[in-house]
């Protein structure tokens, strides 16, 4: 028997996927650079590729600049700050990914000033307070879409129209940067109007292949990249693209965001089953019932390292915290922190995320061997 219940941190490739991996592998062996025949064949899929993930978000083609994943898409963005020759002040939310709290330090370090945000226990970010913290300094707000822990559900339409309004006041630009790898394709997720700024995607969150994905970077706004390269990309990541893995990705993107609605109903129906079963076990949930139904935190009997190590034995895969965290002990557990949770549980915090893929039969297995943990 093999459950796994971690598509947080990566999903299998849909065969559909790897199909198309392998054509355009096979169809377009050339750099997209280059200035012979195949070359030019393979710029113009990209160009291909790039036209139809925009369109199946709703955004410019100009708009989409594809990385190896969403942590280097956030640093893009980040990096672009280093050239600003007067630092100022970054906005960061308390419970962001380690690929935008990493940054912390090393802007502190070359003289900007940092400020913290907490999310309120329904995952939204009190306006106010949040308004009291931006001033003229204020260059940056980084806040996920939604929390790779809790699935926490950041309210970012507001605060980009507290961004907008800031901006105006002050007459200058703050640039709202999103880690958004958890929603995409997923929750509903209307890109354009959001007023996000800047946000990141990761293909092997959706189904596709690891080592890509993309930033979105709205019209208009500027940023500079740390160095140039190649200059492929607009300038803002140098390399040669990676053509069949953005084929692949493209396609992950179609499956995922066909029939969304239909599978996440599907996936709230197994998130309450979970939620009432773990409820009857007496165990503590830490997501809240409005947080992503694809993400799913409890406390578990004994400290989630060993819950991973026993579940794992019987083949039922799920993670402690986030994959990510886990990489340095202790991240998931500041997040739970910050989030209030209390110490003891956040040591025992189990990540369960959810997929379409799953039935009920997968979730009542799970809670069996849950059950039987003691």
């Amino acid at each position: 028997m093999n459950l796994y219940f971690d598509y947080a941190a990566t999903t299998p490739m849909k065969k559909e996927v790897l199909d198309e991996y392998v054509s355009s592998a096979i169809s377009y062996p050339f750099n997209p650079s280059a200035v012979h025949e195949g070359g030019k064949m393979a710029k113009e899929k990209l160009e291909e590729e790039r036209t139809s993930i925009a369109g199946l978000l709703d955004v410019d083609d100009d708009e989409i600049i594809f990385t190896s994943g969403g942590s280097e898409a956030l640093s893009i963005v980040f990096d672009s700050l280093i050239w600003q020759k007067r630092p100022g002040a970054v906005v960061i939310g308390r419970l962001e990914h380690e690929a935008v709290s990493s940054y912390q330090s090393l802007l502190k370090e070359l003289g900007w000033e940092i400020r913290y945000i907490k999310a309120e226990r329904d995952g939204h970010y009190d306006i106010d307070k949040l308004s009291a913290i931006i001033d003229k300094s204020v260059r940056l707000v980084a806040i996920q879409s939604v929390n790779n822990v809790l699935g926490l559900i950041s309210n970012t339409r507001e605060i980009a129209e507290l961004i907008r309004k800031k901006e105006e006041e002050g007459k200058r630009k703050i640039i709202f940067l999103s880690d958004s790898v958890q929603a995409i394709g997923k929750l509903s997720f209307p890109l354009h109007s959001s007023g996000i700024d800047a946000a990141s995607f990761s293909a092997h969150k959706i189904g596709g292949p690891r080592g890509t994905g993309f930033l979105y970077l709205k019209k208009g706004v500027s940023i500079r990249a740390l160095a140039g390269q190649g200059g492929q990309e607009i300038n803002l990541r140098g390399g040669t693209e990676n053509l069949m893995a953005i084929s692949a990705m493209r396609k992950a993107l179609e499956i995922s965001l066909s029939d969304r609605t239909g599978k996440e109903e599907k996936v709230k129906k197994l998130n309450m089953r979970l939620r009432d079963g773990l409820a009857r076990l007496g165990l503590k949930l830490l997501s809240p019932e409005n947080a992503s139904p694809f993400i799913l935190s409890f406390s578990s009997p004994l400290p989630s390292e060993v819950t991973v190590r026993i579940l794992s034995g019987k083949g039922i895969y799920v993670s402690a915290g986030s994959a990510c965290s886990n990489n340095k002990k202790g991240e998931a557990v500041e997040i739970l922190r910050s989030y209030g949770v209390k110490e003891n549980d956040a040591i025992k915090a189990i990540r369960v995320s959810l997929s379409e893929e799953h039935d009920a039969e997968d979730i009542d297995i799970l809670l069996k061997e849950i059950g039987d943990i003691r």
